[in-house]
């Protein structure tokens, strides 16, 4: 989402500071004479971003599933029930061996899948439709 916000100069002249923003990362802004200008330097920065031409900041591109599961298991795993912990924990645990490696920004759905499908190789159905969600709530909410 663009943002363009009007500023004046020391000598008075106008210049428009166009900011665009995309995928949780940093912003990445130019400044323009006209609004104009920066409406069409936005919407073309916004269609890079789509395309995969511009990704955001080095931090965010080596953020691992692995680290986010961590973190979960740190802040939010004991908000969990008591009788809830180690079955989250050992799920959380299997995600990470499975696809702990891959940067969060390239997870796609159908890695998701793929990692299903081989558990479902070593469980029953059922299992691992059931198996796979944890039964605390918070897990969802902190992810």
């Amino acid at each position: 989402m663009a943002t363009f916000t009007k500023r004046i100069t020391k000598s008075g002249k106008t210049r428009w500071l166009a900011r665009v923003r995309k995928l949780g990362s940093e912003y990445i802004s130019k400044t323009f004479a006209t609004l104009d200008e920066a409406k069409k330097w936005a919407t073309h920065v916004e269609s890079e971003i789509n395309r995969g031409s511009i990704i955001p900041d080095a931090a965010a591109q080596r953020r691992t599933v692995a680290q986010a599961i961590d973190r979960w298991l740190e802040d939010k795993l004991p908000d969990c029930a008591e009788s809830d912990r180690k079955n989250t924990k050992q799920m959380l645990e299997w995600w990470k061996d499975e696809i702990g490696q891959i940067a969060l920004l390239r997870l796609t759905p159908e890695r998701i899948h793929e990692a299903l499908e081989s558990l479902r190789g070593e469980r029953t159905d059922s299992r691992v439709n059931r198996g796979t969600t944890p039964r605390c709530r918070v897990f969802w909410a902190g992810l």
